[in-house]
Order: C-alpha cells, then sequence, then structure tokens
C-alpha cells in the first residue's frame, strides 16, 4: 500500500482512532464510517449555499424556531456550544453559537444552508439519527472527517412536529463531557407536544433546584433524565462522592419503595438512602447520599492500641491466647480508658458477643442470697463461648468469686437442666487498684487464674516517652480524620509535655481535638490551647492525684449538664463505678448540680 494513496491516509485515520475492526465488531458507527470510503479525510471542501433556499427553509420552521429560542436553549448547553435546527436533508435552517465556537464554525463554513448530508460530508450524528430515527451521539474524533475531529455532536429527531426536522447540538473537544446532559435535554425538548412542553421545562428547572439527586429510568430499566445534582455527581454509570467512585447508577433500581445502599473503602463510608416512585412504565429514584471517614469512630482505639499495649503487646496476646482463651486484668485510674481497650478487643474478637458484668451492680454484697448466685451464675453461662468482662472485679463478693474460680479451674458450668457443659470464654476483668497479695479483697488463686496478661492504665504525667507517643498518634489520627496536615509549635508541644493531665488519654483525646480546629496555619499553638493548660498555677503544680480524680468528675458532670451515663461514658467508666467515686470524693448529686 503506497503512504501517497488515498486507502493509506483513511486506513491510517482510522488506526489513529482506534476504532475496532469492522468484521469484528457491529457498532453502527464503525459500519457506517466504511461506508464513507469514497469521501477524502482529508479534504474540506467549503459549500456554496444558496440564499434563496434558506429564506425558503426559514419561513417554513419559524414557529417551531422561534419556539425553541423561548427555552433559552444556548445558555442551558453551556460554554463553546452551539445548536442547530436541520430539515429532513440535513440542510441548516437556523444555527445559534457561544462566541467560543463562531471562529471554528466559520472556518468549517457551518452556517445556515449548510448541509450534513452523509454524501457529502460523511457520517455524522445526523446521518445515525436519521438512519435509526432515534438520538445519535458522536463524540470528538469519531467523525470521519478530520476537519470535524475537534466537534462532539448530538443529534436528535423532531417528534413534536410533522415536518422532519431534526435538532443538533455541537460542543468543543473541552466540553464533551456535556454530551449526556445535552442528549436528554434535546430528547425533552422534542419529545413533547409543544402545548405541554413549557410545563415540562419548568418541571425540570424544579428538579434542578432540589439538593438531592434524582434518576428517572424507563421500562427498559435505562437512566432517561438525571436532574442537575445527579449529573453533577454521575458520570460513567458511576456515583462519585468526595472523588470516590461508589454505587453504579444501575444499582439504584429496586422493587422496594425505600432502601439503603452501603459502600466502604478505606478512607470512607458512604450510604444511599433510596426512595423510589413509579409513574406509567418508569421508576423515579431520589438519591440522598452520606458519607463518613473510616476514622471517625475508630481513631482512639487506634491511638490506646499503640500508646498503652506496649509495642503491640495486647494484639499478639489477643492473636496468640490459646484454647484457654484471653486472660486479661487491667487496673486503671478514672478516665484512663479501660472501656477504649474493651473495646478495642471486642472489635478484634468480633465474631463473639461482649457480655459486662458489673460487680457493684447488685453483686459486691458479702451476703450472698441463692437468687444472687443463680443470676450471676446465669450471666456467667451467656458468655459461653463469648468475651466476659468484669468491671470492678476487685469488689466482688467472696462467696461469688469462689464460684466463678470454680468454673474457671473445671472449664464446666451448669445449665438449666442441672447438666454440665463445657465452659470457655475469653475473659477481661477490670480493678480500679492494683493487687495487693497482703490486703487485696481478691482471692489468690482466682487473681492468678483471670491475671495471665496484665495492663496498667497509670497517668500519662508519669511516663514522658508514652505521653508523647500520645500527643503525636493522636495528632496523626486527627490528620487522617480532617485529611489536612497539623503539625505542633515546639512551645505549644513543651506545654503539653509539661502539663499533669489528670484526665490521661480522655483529657489527651478532648485537648487535641479542639486544638485541632483553632490551628493557625497548620499549626497548633498556644493559642489553640486551653487557658488551664497556659497559666503555670502552683496549685495545679502541686496537685495531688485526688484532687485531680475529682476535678476530673465535676469537670465532665459540668459539660454534660448533669447526665450520670453521658459522664460515665465520658470518663470511659461504669456509672456504677462513677458513683463510687462520687461516694469516695462526698461529691452528692446536690454538690455537683450547684456546680453546674
Amino acid at each position: 500500500m503506497r503512504s501517497s494513496s488515498e486507502k493509506y491516509k483513511k486506513w491510517l485515520l482510522h488506526i489513529q482512532n482506534n476504532w475496532p475492526n469492522r468484521n469484528i465488531s457491529k457498532d453502527p458507527l464503525v459500519c457506517s464510517w466504511f461506508e464513507d470510503k469514497e469521501l477524502c479525510a482529508f479534504n474540506w471542501d467549503t459549500q456554496s449555499i444558496s440564499i434563496q433556499s434558506v429564506q425558503l427553509n426559514y419561513q417554513h420552521t419559524a414557529s417551531y424556531i422561534d419556539h425553541i429560542q423561548s427555552t433559552n436553549l444556548l445558555s442551558v448547553l453551556g460554554e463553546s456550544s452551539a445548536w442547530c435546527l436541520l430539515d429532513t436533508q440535513g440542510v441548516v435552517v437556523a444555527i445559534q453559537m457561544s462566541p467560543e465556537l463562531k471562529m471554528p464554525l466559520a472556518e468549517l463554513g457551518i452556517e445556515e444552508g449548510f448541509c450534513f448530508d452523509k454524501s457529502l460530508i460523511g457520517t455524522t450524528a445526523f446521518s445515525m439519527s436519521k438512519s435509526t430515527n432515534k438520538t445519535a451521539v458522536t463524540s470528538y474524533y469519531e467523525t470521519y472527517k478530520k476537519a470535524l475531529h475537534d466537534i462532539a455532536f448530538v443529534c436528535a429527531p423532531v417528534r413534536n412536529d410533522s415536518r422532519g426536522l431534526f435538532l443538533m447540538a455541537m460542543f468543543e473537544q473541552c466540553n464533551e463531557k456535556q454530551l449526556t446532559a445535552a442528549k436528554n435535554h434535546l430528547e425533552a425538548l422534542t419529545h413533547y407536544p409543544l402545548k405541554t412542553l413549557n410545563n415540562v421545562m419548568l418541571f425540570e428547572d424544579i428538579l434542578d433546584g432540589m439538593p438531592e439527586m434524582v434518576f428517572v429510568f424507563g421500562d427498559d430499566n435505562k437512566l432517561k433524565y438525571a436532574n442537575s445534582a445527579a449529573r453533577k455527581n454521575s458520570v460513567n454509570d458511576k456515583i462519585y462522592v468526595d472523588g470516590i467512585a461508589t454505587f453504579s447508577v444501575s444499582s439504584l433500581l429496586g422493587d422496594a419503595e425505600s432502601e439503603t445502599l452501603n459502600f466502604k473503602t478505606n478512607e470512607v463510608r458512604v450510604s444511599a438512602y433510596i426512595r423510589r416512585q413509579y409513574s406509567g412504565d418508569k421508576c423515579i429514584c431520589s438519591v440522598r447520599v452520606d458519607s463518613q471517614n473510616v476514622h471517625d469512630g475508630d481513631w482512639r482505639q487506634a491511638v490506646l492500641s499503640q500508646c498503652v499495649t506496649k509495642q503491640s503487646y495486647l494484639d499478639r496476646f489477643v492473636a496468640l491466647r490459646g484454647n484457654s482463651g484471653l486472660r486479661l486484668f487491667i487496673t486503671t485510674d478514672v478516665g484512663a480508658g479501660e472501656h477504649y481497650i474493651i473495646d478495642y478487643i471486642a472489635q478484634q474478637l468480633n465474631s463473639k458477643k461482649l457480655v459486662t458484668v458489673d460487680c457493684l451492680a447488685g453483686f459486691a454484697s458479702s451476703e450472698v442470697t441463692p437468687s444472687m448466685r443463680v443470676q450471676f451464675l446465669k450471666l456467667i453461662e451467656s458468655a459461653n463461648g463469648q468475651l466476659l468482662c468484669f468491671e470492678n472485679i476487685d469488689l466482688l463478693s467472696l462467696d461469688l468469686q469462689t464460684a466463678l474460680l470454680k468454673v474457671l479451674t473445671s472449664g464446666l458450668i451448669n445449665d438449666d437442666d442441672g447438666n454440665y457443659q463445657p465452659f470457655n470464654t475469653d475473659l477481661i476483668c477490670c480493678s480500679g487498684a492494683g493487687y495487693d497479695w497482703e490486703t487485696s479483697r481478691l482471692n489468690r488463686l482466682l487473681y492468678m487464674r483471670i491475671s495471665l496478661a496484665e495492663l496498667t492504665l497509670k497517668p500519662l504525667a508519669q511516663d514522658k516517652s508514652r505521653l508523647h507517643r500520645a500527643l503525636h498518634q493522636t495528632l496523626e489520627q486527627l490528620c487522617i480524620r480532617e485529611k489536612v496536615t497539623i503539625h505542633f509549635d515546639q512551645e505549644a508541644l513543651g506545654v503539653l509535655m509539661e502539663y499533669h493531665w489528670p484526665g490521661n488519654f480522655l483529657e489527651v483525646f478532648q485537648t487535641l481535638e479542639s486544638a485541632a480546629h483553632r490551628r493557625e496555619y497548620g499549626m497548633i499553638t498556644l493559642n489553640s490551647l486551653p487557658d488551664r493548660m497556659r497559666k503555670k498555677s502552683e496549685a495545679q503544680s502541686f496537685m495531688n492525684m485526688a484532687d485531680a480524680e475529682r476535678n476530673v468528675i465535676l469537670t465532665a458532670w459540668r459539660d454534660h449538664h448533669g447526665h450520670a451515663a453521658c459522664t460515665a461514658k465520658a470518663l470511659g467508666m461504669s456509672r456504677t463505678t462513677l458513683w463510687r467515686k462520687m461516694k469516695k470524693f462526698d461529691l452528692s448529686r446536690q454538690i455537683l448540680t450547684d456546680k453546674i
């Protein structure tokens, strides 16, 4: 094949466009392109236009042209666009274009009287629409003539007029993304009867003003219409949230009147709330999308897992706990966060149910009734094969300690029928004070059974290396959650390291979360920190731990407006532990209420 031949030029153009081979494709565009082989791909002759025929055509279709102009079609199509009305032969009857397209179209001679007939310029959206009597779209580089390569077309046959007209929109290459929206709009303009067309346009304006996405599907389950919000957030059958492809548009279809779809990645959790309505053979889907950063609920556990478990000691112990199950004994101070540790372990063992027993909730009395014993053993039995957590284990009644020790030692427990069943559980026990062999109320044998692993959550001020790690791990997690970069000012970091942290991890989380929102130019400075940290008061410097615990409870009680459950949750303890601490520090409800 000679490189100068017209056949070679056409073949080269075909390869450059990356179109599929005709023999293996039934694509109408490809088949139509091969029918243009008598045309020269590189020549473009400006057509001679008859002024008389232009005037005649304009008069013939004046009423329809006026109506299209009244719909303000050009502004709807947007920048770098144009529309033209064609007669049955493809002759331009009327044309209107944006300033950006005036020069390119003038160079091609596309004006009133120009003919888009296939025999003259090859396959375009007009020739395909004429042959199929359906709306046709050709993107840039999908036309046979090289001169038209930078223009994308969409052409719709006019069904609300009997004169066989066609309405076509044109876009420059940079605005090809508007083709889908233009296709839907042109179909609406050319489909509805003229007397109802204005109502349809008004209805579309209302839908475009809605914040939620609206998709309309036909009886063939194909998308027929999408409002402005839907067009903005969907591309190529995918709905995008924060730039991430989530649900497919086709997945919105269903039989239920309402449905929720969930999608999760490593960064974001997305929920789509769908309401469906049926009108004739059409399905109208209203979609509201909510997104949540995956780290929103887990960042505290991530910090604690790195800072309180001594280089993944807890993770390794959970993974290698063996057939006997987990046996973890936790000693904590107020606000140290044992509940975060329990939640973290429960998340690691997510196949097991967490059963919590607070020993202060009726099991701390020195006298144990038969009904109390039965209730206690039933709670233990309900945790068979699950994750069992004892709070305030050091206050458990001695008789019930003996019963628990018997179950753990024998590995058997009575069921409701009085039969012995094998007992195996992962066990976490929490104590408010460290175990003392001489003075502790806790049975020594029981302590050895439940403390194969021990974890002491001490005040952060007593361990500077752990405090430094906690501050940086917390800030790192907040950066991930907020999707920003934040650093410590050296002066602010020095103040944080010298602060006595009576609220332990709870106070670290609350302080840095607040400081991150008050940052200055991406830096946490002294001005970002609470006043109590900036003031070097002697009373604060020499505050003992009892006063610190008391003040933490007072602060949490005030912050949660006297709600005991919320206060206990914020402090990382149970309500019964909170009441015990209040009694210890002589904090009655009346005193706390007066201090709010």
